[in-house]
């Protein structure tokens, strides 16, 4: 799978000297969040959830506002770049976790060890299990708590929302998807459009639903489901994951607009 990753600089000058020298680093496919204003990039970073940020700790402060003070609850590795004179910033970002620290003016060997390093807990860590975390939500006039990596659909009805989960079961929760967004943490659990979230890890194929139209999902349980997933969806799922040589595929058209068929 690829890592995803968001770099957070003052110029787009710097972001694409910094995203040429990740691409560089290591034998890794990367994908990365497009260039963005910090405040804007705050926003961006939540719906995003990058594997990887890499941030310039002058614009930290704006950046975090922009996350609206929730980036302590997300499990993303965080390179920050730093200038001596700025150090006492840093102190946001001990508390949720530091996985590398490049001091400024940048040079290319010691940024590439930190992002090799980064590299090195993700692959150590996507060997092991992910137990999931229980999350709740007002179902009715109850309560409902699950495993976020049991769910595998989240579809916005209105004002509330619709849970599928991995025995098939569906459940109507009192939550606009927005709102139900906030409490998950899981990286495999990705908002794809504006009203559909699918837990990534649950899904082995996706292809075309030749009987009723739009996409059949095949579950690693070996159940099957049936869903209309938009053209934005789907362009989220290529971009995220451009691998080839696996079994989820997807059946579109190439950037010359003849049919092609996408897996990864």
């Amino acid at each position: 799978m690829a890592i995803s990753v968001q770099i957070v600089e003052k110029s787009r000058a710097a972001y694409d000297l910094i995203k040429y020298w990740i691409e560089n680093t290591a034998f890794k496919t990367f994908t990365f969040l497009p260039y963005a204003s910090p405040e804007d990039a705050g926003r961006m970073f939540l719906s995003g959830k990058p594997d990887v940020l890499v941030i310039d700790l002058s614009i930290s402060k704006i950046f975090n506002y922009g996350t609206g003070g929730k980036l302590s609850r997300n499990p993303t590795k965080v390179i920050v770049l730093a200038a001596k004179e700025g150090m006492e910033a840093v102190q946001q970002f001990i508390e949720i976790g530091i996985s590398a620290l490049v001091m400024k003016p940048i040079q290319q060997d010691p940024f590439t060890r930190a992002v090799n390093k980064v590299v090195a807990q993700i692959d150590c860590e996507e060997d092991k299990p992910t137990p999931g975390q229980f999350v709740s939500f007002k179902s009715h006039q109850s309560m409902l708590y699950l495993n976020e990596l049991d769910i595998v659909f989240i579809e916005a009805e209105r004002n509330s929302s619709k849970l599928t989960l991995k025995n098939g079961e569906c459940q109507t929760v009192n939550e606009g998807i927005l709102g139900i967004e906030q409490h998950l943490k899981a990286r495999e659990l990705l908002k794809v459009d504006k009203s559909t979230i699918i837990n990534l890890s649950r899904i082995t194929y996706l292809g075309e639903d030749i009987n009723g139209g739009g996409c059949l999902l095949r579950l690693n349980n070996g159940s099957e489901i049936r869903r209309t997933l938009s053209k934005v969806a789907l362009s989220s799922l290529y971009k995220i994951f451009p691998q080839k040589n696996s079994s989820i595929s997807v059946k579109g058209q190439d950037r010359n607009g003849h049919e092609s068929r996408a897996a990864w």
